[in-house]
């Protein structure tokens, strides 16, 4: 096997496993978008044309996953799009007239509800937001900083979107960034793929569930 030619700074340290990223200690698990408008019938749904086996199988991993972070004392974080006619620019006007969409996920509607299957618990903190990552003009950043978090596990909705947008931002904003393969899901699984390929590539590491459970259960 060849020799990793890394080397770094003295008295640099980073975490390098993905054992030390996912420690409960200062891991944080982010649900994207897990809303009725992403993953349930509805014209948005529809356009975007996610196979519902695609969706049930990401959320059934992903409940699984968010019931073993509650019993690790691993903080939870939803964040919930909101896309009210105040909040919109010109340019996310022109996105829809360009794709020939109508205004989504409104004050008011049930598209805007996380989903049944996925409901935040006591202790859960749900993030608002009117952009693509959960980052852009929120409080996420300054919530995560005051729990001391250095880890950012991104599941959730559109991986190629707003769990990319996401992901990206955390790491420019010194996050180490897991994202989890099996419990983020986008219209086609190609794309998916590819977004997750980049994200490898650039912004952090690409895991499974079962693999930050397993490093979890190993912890305690």
């Amino acid at each position: 096997m060849p020799m990793n030619p890394f080397r770094s700074e003295p008295g640099v340290s980073f975490l390098r496993t993905l054992d030390e990223k996912s420690d409960p200690s200062h891991a944080a698990v982010i649900v994207v978008d897990m809303q009725k408008e992403f993953c349930e019938s509805s014209e948005l749904a529809a356009r975007l044309a996610v196979r519902s086996e695609v969706v049930s199988s990401a959320v059934i991993r992903l409940k699984s996953l968010l019931d073993e972070a509650r019993r690790n004392g691993v903080l939870i974080v939803y964040t919930q799009e909101i896309d009210d006619p105040k909040f919109m620019s010109g340019p996310m006007w022109e996105r829809l007239y360009r794709k020939n969409m109508r205004p989504y996920c409104l004050s008011g509607t049930r598209g805007i509800e996380i989903i049944d299957e996925l409901p935040p618990q006591p202790g859960d903190e749900i993030v608002v937001k009117h952009r693509f990552s959960g980052f852009f003009e929120t409080d996420l950043d300054m919530l995560l900083r005051a729990r001391g978090i250095e880890t950012l596990i991104v599941t959730g909705t559109q991986t190629n979107v707003c769990v990319d947008s996401t992901a990206r931002d955390a790491y420019f904003r010194g996050y180490y960034v897991v994202v989890l393969d099996d419990c983020t899901f986008t219209y086609d699984p190609g794309v998916h793929q590819m977004a997750l390929q980049t994200i490898e590539e650039a912004f952090g590491v690409v895991a499974r569930s079962d693999q930050v459970i397993a490093s979890w259960r190993a912890a305690s």
